[in-house]
């Protein structure tokens, strides 16, 4: 879409993710793999991720042979069941799952979201697919323990459901034309009767949306050129705006209430999850993690492809103990 800048989501691992719920808040640091603290809604939170329950993960997927060997061939070497240490870099992921996963349920919370079975149904097979040797291949992940399993879809599946919500409520749409003169005609139209969609499938030179009568998708943070950002996040609901101009030109901007089913167009589905990127590398990026220096660092680090994100980088030091680690 022409108005969007140009954007990759820091937070990669947040949108591959196929992470596991966190431990709640209020419990004592002394435990944690990593401690995450944020501020949401006006009010600070504070989620704990415990040793124990990064270990158990762990070792629930080091259970899996299938997994084993799918984590050495990824480079995540991984020890067999009951061996004493297991690959720092394999329980670097999966605490980076962990902390990505406390952005995922924040925002999942924050929006007031619910997951249907067939939110499920779909999760399964996007899950299976992300721990595949090969196209169609399930027996990895069938081969986790089922609470795994289940923890494991749960979360895809609020991933997916946050990936084509708007959490603004605020449907944009909009005539791009390049004079004021044109903008001015265009609205003329407008207001003799015309609708929007016909007056923009005719006259936006933006021709993404045009081809949807205007419609661009919800309105998020930054998601806008600033101009544009600044009048679709104040206009009055069903009333179309006075031009307002950016380097793209001139624009006549509508919002309209949200429409869920809306997410069923393949455009604007795309931009809804520009949309969602945008809310939750912000979240990723406001995050203050400490994670105990035994299991990594947290930051922003390479991903490899020239890009970046944030995750833990395991220690050079010794690996972790698997067995369970009190206080």
């Amino acid at each position: 879409m022409i108005l969007r800048p140009s954007r990759r989501l820091a937070a990669g691992a947040v949108l591959a993710a196929v992470a596991v719920g966190v431990s709640g808040c209020g419990a004592s640091t002394l435990s944690d793999a990593a401690t995450i603290s944020f501020r949401d809604s006006g009010r600070d939170h504070t989620v704990h991720i415990t040793r124990e329950r990064l270990l158990k993960r762990v070792e629930q997927a080091n259970s899996s042979a299938l997994f084993r060997e799918l984590a050495k061939a990824n480079g995540l070497a991984a020890a067999g069941p009951g061996a004493e240490t297991n690959d720092a870099n394999l329980t670097a992921f999966w605490l980076s799952q962990l902390i990505n996963q406390s952005v995922i349920d924040a925002e999942f919370v924050s929006e007031r979201l619910q997951i249907s079975d067939a939110d499920r149904a779909t999760a399964v097979k996007v899950v299976q697919q992300g721990f595949a040797r090969q196209q169609n291949d399930t027996a990895v992940f069938d081969g986790f323990p089922k609470a795994m399993r289940d923890e494991l879809v749960e979360s895809r599946a609020r991933l997916d459901v946050i990936l084509r919500s708007c959490a603004s409520g605020r449907l944009v749409e909009h005539i791009l034309v390049r004079t004021l003169a044109q903008a001015d005609a265009a609205a003329l139209q407008i207001r003799k009767g015309a609708s929007f969609a016909d007056v923009a499938r005719a006259k936006s030179i933006d021709t993404g949306s045009a081809a949807q009568g205007g419609v661009l998708g919800c309105v998020a943070p930054g998601e806008f050129a600033p101009e544009f950002q600044k009048a679709a996040e104040q206009a009055p609901f069903d009333t179309v705006t006075s031009p307002v101009k950016t380097q793209f030109g001139y624009h006549l901007i509508l919002v309209r209430h949200w429409d869920p089913s809306l997410a069923a167009n393949q455009q604007i589905a795309q931009a809804l999850q520009q949309a969602a990127a945008a809310l939750l590398d912000a979240r990723v990026k406001a995050l203050h993690v400490k994670v105990d220096p035994r299991f990594g660092s947290w930051g922003l680090h390479d991903a490899g492809q020239g890009q970046k994100a944030y995750s833990v980088v395991a220690p050079s030091a010794p690996t972790p103990r698997t067995s369970r680690e009190q206080g």
